[in-house]
């Protein structure tokens, strides 16, 4: 799923053979340094940390209710 994944994944169709072999290729190439997509992974990953999760709710939150309020960032 890019929406979660990002760019730290490599995405194959799992109904297509070519595209499955595709991302094994992918996989193996990145073997060889694969220190960027552990980074891109990182990375990503903190975008789902609790206090960033719990912001947007909050911001989201306040907005359907029509009030204002700073949020932390």
């Amino acid at each position: 799923m890019p929406e979660i994944a990002g760019n730290a994944a490599i995405f194959v169709n799992p109904y297509e053979v070519s595209s499955i072999r595709n991302g094994f290729e992918q996989a193996i190439t990145l073997l060889k340094a694969p220190a960027e997509l552990i980074e891109k992974g990182k990375l990503n990953a903190h975008r789902f940390e609790l206090e960033h999760i719990s912001n947007a709710y909050a911001k989201l939150y306040y907005k359907i209710a029509g009030r204002k309020r700073k949020i932390h960032e």
